[in-house]
């Protein structure tokens, strides 16, 4: 989240009934941000999540033999995570488990694929400053890790307060940090991104 909006109050939304672009072989049922079909006058659907920064998050389902075109902020980052079948993403070939880092300066993503595949696309403006992750924080630096782990752990509940319908008993303890200093991690860009 970008620095202006850290800190924010937590807050839960939830959207029973989300956008769906449909294309020939595709389904693209759009989680937050606005997704574009192919091309410069292609049919666009917005989702009414919260966003508190420039992103996009998809479900995709592909059909067998399709073969679509999704339009791509050039500005964004993408990545995309093939959760079943076996899907051709701009001539890369990927499959069910890593997630497809593809880079920014695309304009549209091809998608083809045998035998379908479902897969989640993501995106947003590249950060422009370094970021650390580990376990379920993200923050600037290790200490800011450590600070939130140790918020966590003494149950802060100004910063994590509990979660409707599950009782503080509930609750999943942290792992220990490990004995070394997180650092940011770095990027991998797919050939072609």
């Amino acid at each position: 989240m970008p620095g202006n909006r850290t800190g924010i109050d937590p807050h839960f939304e939830q959207h029973r009934e989300l956008p769906v672009l449909t294309l020939p072989g595709l389904r693209a049922t759009v989680l937050i941000g606005s997704l574009r079909a192919g091309g410069p006058e292609g049919a666009v659907a917005t989702s009414p999540a919260a966003a508190y920064t420039p992103i996009v998050g998809a479900d995709l389902r592909v059909d067998p033999g399709a073969d679509a075109r999704l339009a791509l902020r050039p500005d964004f980052e993408h990545a995309l995570l093939v959760l079943e079948g076996a899907l051709t993403v701009s001539d890369i070939a990927a499959a069910p488990g890593p997630l497809l880092y593809l880079g920014s300066d695309r304009h549209d993503l091809r998608l083809t694929s045998d035998t379908g595949a479902h897969a989640i696309l993501i995106g947003g403006a590249p950060f422009g400053e370094d970021l650390v992750m580990w376990w379920n924080f993200v923050a600037r630096s290790h200490e800011e890790i450590r600070t939130a782990r140790n918020d966590w752990e003494n149950h802060d509940l100004e910063r994590f307060p509990d979660i409707a319908g599950h009782t503080p008993d509930q609750r999943i303890p942290a792992p220990p940090l490990p004995n070394l200093r997180l650092q940011p991690r770095k990027r991998r860009i797919a050939p072609g991104g």
